[in-house]
């Protein structure tokens, strides 16, 4: 393939009419090289494809001393030589194909840095062609005469330019970009502080205290009504933050959605007009709260 673009190259190099340059181009290099050879070295049964798992057995192959004597006995009987010889050459075939398959890498970039400096070097001649072309100058100077002796109301005036594609993105004058590889690196995982983790922990359970669920306020509804029949807002206990939230939603259970509603629905609760403090914490309406 190298042999070829290189040819190709001194070909082209050679050349002096554009229309030829860009002919061989086509029937030389996309036709013979780009489709037939790079297509094949790109396939899925090309042995280059699975270089890393060759490599992987040709390694382990090195130090597998039952395989490699093996080998060595069928090489001495097929080469006629000593056992030692028979070794040595299997060694020796081993390491070269362990390095005709490392330079793969290596050659397809020197390939695909030619074939992207053989292409740009097409699109420049493509790209000056029309002004090395003989009388072009003339033609554009009698196409601008005559467009200007037409009738202005006849030339469709162009505002912009950005909707107005003169040539197309795939055309010839576009070389395919440069292929750049991308630069391995290391994996390093993240290490969190373990303060953050004890702030998001502690953050976690403050909101999990916080959060108004309709079986939390009939727990504590219940724990107050065990073995009353009734009881008034100046009996209740607040110790703690779930105890203040469950008593604030006590008179607003109905809000918190269909769980809600069917908690409220197993208590009646009546309301008088006297405020009362609950635990030096509220003041609210005082009422009275018993099981249906």
């Amino acid at each position: 393939m190298m042999l070829g673009l290189r040819e190709l190259k001194i070909s082209l190099a050679a050349t002096k009419n554009p229309q030829e340059i860009v002919r061989n181009f086509f029937d030389h290099f996309v036709a013979h090289i780009l489709v037939s050879d790079y297509k094949t070295l790109k396939t899925k049964n090309n042995p280059f494809r699975f270089r890393r798992q060759i490599l992987t057995q040709l390694r382990e192959l090195q130090f597998d001393t039952p395989k490699v004597a093996l080998l060595s006995t069928h090489y001495q009987e097929q080469f006629e030589t000593s056992y030692d010889d028979a070794e040595a050459m299997v060694h020796s075939h081993i390491n070269r194909i362990i390095r005709i398959f490392e330079s793969v890498d290596q050659r397809l970039a020197t390939i695909d840095d030619f074939r992207y400096r053989l292409e740009k070097r097409v699109a420049d001649t493509v790209r000056y062609m029309d002004k090395t072309t003989p009388g072009m100058s003339a033609r554009l100077s009698r196409v601008i005469t005559d467009a200007a002796q037409l009738d202005q109301r006849k030339i469709p005036k162009l505002e912009t330019l950005e909707e107005t594609g003169f040539l197309a993105p795939g055309s010839v004058r576009s070389p395919i970009r440069r292929r750049v590889a991308t630069k391995p690196r290391v994996i390093q995982q993240e290490i969190i502080d373990p303060r953050v983790l004890e702030m998001r922990q502690l953050f976690k359970e403050y909101k999990a205290r916080r959060e108004v669920r309709p079986e939390k306020i009939e727990d504590y509804i219940e724990r107050h009504l065990l073995g009353e029949t009734q009881i008034s807002a100046g009996q209740f206990t607040i110790d703690s933050i779930e105890d203040y939230i469950c008593f604030s939603y006590l008179r607003h259970m109905r809000s918190l959605g269909k769980k809600g509603r069917t908690t409220a629905n197993k208590y009646d609760i009546q309301f008088s007009d006297k405020y009362v403090n609950v635990a030096d914490m509220v003041e609210c309406r005082d009422f009275s709260i018993q099981r249906r």
